[in-house]
């Protein structure tokens, strides 16, 4: 019964990663900085927030990689001057939420709570 009610809570409001240390941990390891410089790192933790799990496998690699390739446009074409709609604008403040949120945990000290 608890793990059904759990799983509910879930589906309508997802549990943040922020509030689950074992995945707090993963960014906080050598895992952050290499998604960083791998250029993947938000849509790695947005795959651990939909997940609750890293990556554990060429498919799931593939599709981070493919969503930040498709941020990575709507980024350009943003630079370029073309100003999106509504829908692309929300995404992108989405985006930015979401690596303000990752660099938070990144940096925060392991003895404090995350």
């Amino acid at each position: 019964m608890r793990g059904t009610i759990l799983h509910l809570a879930e589906i309508v409001q997802p549990r943040p990663v922020e509030e689950m240390p074992n995945l707090v941990s993963w960014f906080r390891s050598v895992e952050g900085p290499r998604a960083d410089r791998e250029g993947v790192l938000v849509r790695e933790f947005l795959f651990f927030e939909k997940f609750k799990r890293p990556p554990l496998n060429d498919g799931d690699r593939r599709l981070i990689r493919d969503r930040t390739r498709d941020d990575e446009h709507l980024r350009l074409l943003v630079a370029e001057g073309r100003v999106p709609d509504e829908q692309d604008a929300a995404k992108l403040r989405w985006l930015d939420n979401a690596e303000r949120r990752v660099r938070a945990i990144m940096e925060q000290d392991e003895g404090r709570a995350a």
